[in-house]
């Protein structure tokens, strides 16, 4: 009887091996069929938003894609995701598998996950105006204040997509946008509170250049007429100088002359950003282009 049992034990360990190896072999086919189906409803969602005018079009687009996924860490089913974003946003037909592969990268950089990656990218774009071919370069200049300053990338691109259009109208670059959002990153704000001090902060510094307030800039040593010259000239210079003057009066009265120029909500952003001019400074002296010799370009 018990050799009889060893072996019935013997022939189901036989059958339960040969099973085990049957199912891992189904893995191994099961994995690409499932990538394959992943893929293709994620082309599905990109021809939703990219006018293909024939089939050849969209296959083209398919091989693209996957080419891109064996070049870089992402998968054709997130690629396509970007892709789809990027449509979505009006990035150009022809744009689109660059615009893939750049905001593929900034997706690995930040941290990012790939359809996020996409829509901030295809948003920066859209709200600081710069063709998609050169938004990488903004995402060079974020990823560098990140590995230099105490801010995310990913914070970084949060706050920037939320200002953006407000500082280009106030006269300011994208990359002095990114360091001063980074700035309020590294003194501990969210990135929506950082994003809402500097919406804040450049309302007032457009009051204050439309020509109001002029009895607090006299106290200053400005007129309206030189601040609003000031502002059209360089408005970060001019933002910046402002604040210089207020920390040169008397500490006690300080933040009321803030609280007169930015309002009860933004003066104690506007103090912060007074008492940590130097890091901002810093930061955006690590985002000028200079020549071997360490000059400006």
């Amino acid at each position: 009887v018990q050799l009889a049992k060893d072996k019935n034990n013997l022939q189901w360990e036989g059958i339960k091996g040969q099973w085990k190896g049957a199912m891992a072999a189904a893995g191994t086919l099961f994995v690409p069929v499932k990538l394959a189906v992943e893929f293709e409803s994620s082309m599905a969602d990109v021809r939703k938003v990219v006018d293909f005018k024939t089939q050849e079009e969209y296959q083209s687009m398919q091989r693209d894609i996957l080419n891109l996924s064996r070049k870089i860490p992402m998968t054709g089913k997130e690629l396509a995701a970007i892709v789809a974003a990027g449509g979505q946003s009006g990035v150009a037909k022809e744009n689109l598998t660059g615009f893939a592969s750049d905001a593929a990268k900034m997706g690995v950089a930040f941290n990012m996950a790939a359809g996020q990656a996409g829509e901030a990218m295809a948003t920066l774009s859209n709200v600081l105006q710069i063709p998609i071919p050169k938004i990488s370069r903004l995402g060079d200049a974020i990823n560098h204040l990140s590995d230099n300053a105490n801010s995310k990338a990913s914070d970084i691109v949060n706050v920037l997509t939320r200002i953006g259009s407000d500082i280009k109208q106030l006269g300011m670059t994208e990359t002095q946008g990114a360091a001063w959002g980074s700035t309020f990153l590294s003194m501990g704000k969210a990135p929506e509170l950082a994003a809402q001090a500097i919406k804040g902060m450049v309302t007032s510094l457009s009051v204050l250049k439309a020509g109001k307030g002029e009895e607090y800039l006299k106290q200053l040593g400005l007129s309206t007429e030189e601040f609003a010259k000031a502002m059209n000239k360089d408005a970060n210079g001019a933002m910046l100088d402002l604040l210089s003057r207020v920390k040169r009066l008397d500490k006690d009265a300080q933040f009321p002359m803030l609280m007169e120029m930015f309002g009860q909500q933004y003066a104690d952003d506007a103090l912060m950003m007074a008492n940590n001019a130097e890091e901002y400074n810093r930061q955006l002296h690590l985002l000028e282009e200079r020549d071997p010799s360490g000059n400006l370009k």
